[in-house]
């Protein structure tokens, strides 16, 4: 165990921030789980940093793999773990892995496809849990607009409990989109209160679509240069007794049903 320089200790430190990870182009993930899970999309760290004491046997079995990967473990105290992490108390490893540099297009696959589009969303739980959706029902790439909480914030990684590893992101513009839609006929689907019934649009709809979902905040919805671009607005039914769903909820349920009605059409 060897104790972290001061420089090394300030540059690590720096990854809690926006500026710093983009500055360094990279961020952290924290945690047995994360790191499992950046092992099953072979996204393995640039290096893992851990404390020894406490480590459990999931955990030395996990540092063992990664250790045969040949990714650098540095074991380093208490005290200097805690000062990376972005919680109360450090679960005892942190990995750091680098940021992919991806535009729009490079992310984008030829052919059918899903792409969810995250449009103001600010709160990063709501985005984590959309990240893990996305994944969970085939919508990837993931693009994310100026105005949304930065993906490889720690709080959104964390609660997209590894399905960060699994989904390539962008950022992206309105500029983008429109080429998207031009070059690759893809259509916007925007998820709004007033617009047409999520299950009419949906019986509408051939299969082995191009659609990218634009889902944004539960308060305002999605940006007016994202509305201006919307080729179709759709609403999820629900009872008058709540005056509209989280957005992590409405995206979630909207690209489940959009999977469900695809798969059905690959049979």
């Amino acid at each position: 165990m060897s104790p972290l320089n001061p420089e090394e200790r300030k540059r690590l430190q720096s990854l809690l921030t926006k500026k710093g990870r983009r500055r360094e182009k990279l961020f952290m993930a924290e945690g047995i789980r994360l790191l499992e899970e950046s092992a099953r999309y072979k996204r393995l760290p640039q290096a893992i940093y851990f404390t020894p004491s406490g480590l459990t046997e999931r955990a030395e079995l996990l540092l063992g793999k990664m250790r045969k990967w040949r990714v650098p473990l540095l074991s380093v105290s208490a005290k200097d773990l805690n000062r990376l992490s972005d919680t109360e108390t450090s679960q005892g490893l942190i990995g750091i892995f680098k940021i992919p540099d991806s535009a729009p297009e490079k992310t984008v696959r030829p052919g059918p496809g899903r792409i969810l589009l995250m449009d103001n969303i600010s709160d990063p739980g709501n985005a984590g849990t959309l990240i893990r959706s996305a994944l969970a029902f085939g919508f990837n790439p993931v693009l994310v607009t100026s105005n949304t909480v930065e993906p490889y914030n720690p709080k959104v990684v964390r609660s997209s409990s590894g399905a960060i590893f699994g989904v390539a992101m962008a950022e992206t513009e309105p500029a983008d989109l429109t080429r998207l839609k031009r070059e690759s006929g893809y259509e916007l689907w925007v998820a709004d209160i007033s617009g047409e019934s999520l299950t009419g649009a949906i019986i509408k709809m051939p299969g082995k679509e191009k659609i990218i979902l634009a889902v944004g905040s539960e308060a305002t919805g999605p940006t007016p240069p994202i509305m201006k671009l919307a080729d179709r607005k759709i609403r999820i039914g629900h009872t008058s007794l709540v005056e509209s769903l989280n957005a992590a909820v409405a995206g979630s349920i909207i690209m489940q049903k959009i999977y469900e009605i695809n798969i059905e059409s690959e049979k």
